[in-house]
Order: structure tokens, then C-alpha cells, then sequence
């Protein structure tokens, strides 16, 4: 078998204006399909967002007059050999930025591609099916503006069955009291029984986020993310020493190397890579295994679309000690609308999709329609 040929698209990430993002609506994603010579095609997606989707163009780029020039001819299922081949083919594949980003979408495409063609679900490929379903929880933002619309939103994802949710943003952490207020009545509305997280806002300072964190203590935060800027791993190794409550973070970071630094020193105590980010998704499961390793708990990051979201699960599903999915509740076509047979949430758990590959199918009417040329 061989690539026949590699197609890229730069799609809207269209976000209601209603929604409390800085910014308002804004970015895109990057959707690569693969298609080897026996008609079998493989499907992944890049993280790009920005204001200007330059981003995604970007990425584009660097596949259709890159990475695709190394591709095309080679065996799909040579999904190792292809990683390493185009991580090392230029210098600005081996640094942090948007080459990995495509390498991402390309590497997810690949293992959909071996799926397909070994009639196997990717995970069996990942290694192992220790999970059927995987427990979710819902990720949407604090509205600091209007907070009785907060207390609505964690109303209606109790009532749709979430066991576990996570609020990030919106104003959250930028005044203490303020911000210990809204947890409180949150913990007030949804009691001690559903796992709670909070995220954001990337920006404290140390002494900032131990002061907010010693009051969060209090009230039973499962994990906080990413309090400080995505960078600061010695901030992040004192506040995961001075809290008595789970520091998550590594969104953004980006191959095993980045990552072997902030789990050998235990920045965190959990460790959140994302698949169309940190280097696709076989790649997300070595950094799964050297975490294993070191005890320190993973737990994907995947708010973006349902393509990420099923790489995530798959993810999941093969590691033994795989816990939660991250599943965005903040509406968006590319998360509801994108497959053509979207995954379904009941009681707080999704299931693993069984057929092969993936198991998905995008739904190219979305596709045309948000499309950007």
C-alpha cells in the first residue's frame, strides 16, 4: 500500500458571540485526509486557532509544500518511520510551532489509515481495549459578566447527565473573592457528588495563584488548570508543592521531548497533551506511557472538534489507567456537527467507537460550508 494522496483544508471554528471568549468568534482548524492507493483514507486534524486563520494557512502550507513531497509513495502503515521522517526532515520540524501541529494531523490520519486497512479499531493499535466507555466531562466557561447564567449553564449539563465538569475563564481568577464566590454557589447548586474542575487563566503569578489555590482547597477542586502562563515550569513545580488540590497542565505543549521535562520533574500532577497538538495521536500515546511510568496521571486535552475528541477516546481507551475525556459543551459546529454519526454522550460516559479506524465519518456538507479558500 502507498499514499496516493494528501488533501488539507482550512475550516471555521465558529463560536456564538454570546459565549464569554476574549475575542468572540474566531479561528480555525486544519482537516487532512489521506488517501492511500486501495482506496482506503485516513482522516486528522490540526489545532490552529487564530484571529485571522493564519494559523491554518499556515499549516496548510507546510503540507502541501512540504511534509506531502516526503509522503506521497511511501506505506501508510510505516506510521513510526513516517513520524520521525518528517520530524527530522527541515529545522523547523524539529522546534515547537506549527510543524508539529501538521505533524499531528497527518500522524492521526496514518493510524485511521491502519485501522482501516487491518479492520481494527485504532485503539487495538495504540495497544489494548481496557475501556468500552470512557467517563466524560463537560468543559464550558465561567460568565463573570452575568453569573446567574453560570449557575444555569451547570443546571442544564446536571440535567443532560454529566457527572463532571469543568468551568475555565470567562473572569475567572482575576479577583479572588469574586472567584471564590462563584465556586462556592457552584458547589451550593451542584453539591459534593459531581467531580469538579476549574481552568485558567494562564496568567498569575505564583504567589497570585498559592493565595486563589489555598482558598479553592476548600472546596473539593478535582484539578485546576493551567492557573499560570503555559511556560512557567518552575511556577508550576512550587504550586503543585504548595496545593493540597491537582495542578493540570500542557495544552500546548508539544512532543515527548517537551514533555519528558515536565513529568520527570513533576511540574503537575496531571498532564494534559493534546493530539492535534503535541504530535498526533500515536505519538500522545508514548507520551501515555512514559507518564505511566513516572505515576503521573493523563488526561488529554480535547476542546476543540469531534475528530480530537475521538482520537482522545481512543487514546484513553488504551491506557490502563485512563480516567476522563474532555468533552466540549460550548457549542460549535466542528464539535456537533462535523461527523456524520456524532458521538453520543449517555449518563456521563461516551462510547469508544468499535469499527476500524477511527470509526467516523466527516460529514462534508459542514466541510463545504465552512471551508475557507
Amino acid at each position: 500500500m502507498k499514499i496516493k494522496s494528501i488533501k488539507v483544508d482550512v475550516v471555521k471554528h465558529t463560536l456564538p458571540t454570546s459565549e464569554p471568549i476574549a475575542y468572540g468568534p474566531r479561528g480555525s482548524i486544519v482537516i487532512v485526509r489521506i488517501e492511500s492507493d486501495e482506496g482506503i483514507y485516513g482522516i486528522g486534524d490540526a489545532m490552529t486557532h487564530c484571529f485571522y486563520h493564519e494559523a491554518g494557512f499556515s499549516v496548510k502550507t507546510l503540507i502541501e509544500k512540504g511534509l506531502k513531497n516526503l509522503l506521497i509513495g511511501e506505506d501508510p502503515l510505516e506510521i513510526q518511520r513516517l513520524w520521525r521522517k518528517m520530524y527530522l526532515f527541515e529545522m523547523y520540524t524539529r522546534q515547537w510551532g506549527l510543524a508539529i501541529n501538521a505533524i499531528s494531523a497527518i500522524d492521526t490520519a496514518l493510524l485511521d489509515i491502519a485501522g482501516k486497512a487491518w479492520n481494527v479499531p485504532v485503539y487495538k493499535i495504540l495497544g489494548g481495549h481496557y475501556h468500552d466507555k470512557i467517563k466524560v466531562y463537560a468543559s464550558d466557561l465561567f460568565d463573570f459578566k452575568n453569573p446567574s447564567k453560570t449557575i444555569q449553564l451547570v443546571n442544564k449539563l446536571i440535567e443532560r447527565g454529566f457527572t463532571a465538569i469543568k468551568l475555565g475563564y470567562g473572569g475567572f481568577g482575576f479577583n479572588i473573592d469574586e472567584s471564590i464566590k462563584m465556586i462556592k454557589d457552584i458547589r451550593d447548586t451542584i453539591g459534593y457528588n459531581v467531580t469538579f474542575m476549574v481552568d485558567g487563566p494562564a496568567t498569575l503569578s505564583v504567589p497570585e495563584a498559592i493565595k486563589l489555590g489555598k482558598k479553592l482547597e476548600k472546596y473539593e477542586i478535582f484539578f485546576w488548570e493551567e492557573p499560570l502562563p503555559k511556560d512557567d515550569i518552575e511556577g508550576y513545580i512550587q504550586l503543585s508543592k504548595e496545593l493540597e488540590l491537582n495542578i493540570a497542565a500542557g495544552e500546548q505543549l508539544q512532543t515527548i521531548y517537551a514533555f519528558k521535562d515536565w513529568i520527570v520533574k513533576r511540574a503537575v500532577d496531571i498532564i494534559q497533551p493534546d493530539v492535534h497538538i503535541a504530535g498526533g495521536l500515536s505519538h500522545c500515546r508514548k507520551i501515555a506511557d512514559l507518564a505511566e511510568e513516572w505515576n503521573i496521571l493523563l488526561i488529554p486535552h480535547s476542546w476543540s472538534t469531534a475528530i480530537n475528541f475521538v482520537a482522545a477516546l481512543h487514546l484513553v481507551s488504551s491506557m490502563p489507567n485512563g480516567l476522563f475525556v474532555e468533552y466540549r459543551t460550548t457549542p460549535t459546529v466542528l464539535m456537533n456537527e462535523l461527523l456524520k454519526e456524532p458521538i453520543k454522550i449517555e449518563n456521563g460516559y461516551a462510547k469508544v467507537p468499535d469499527k476500524a479506524g477511527l470509526g467516523i465519518e466527516l460529514n462534508e456538507k459542514v466541510i463545504k460550508e465552512y471551508k475557507i479558500d
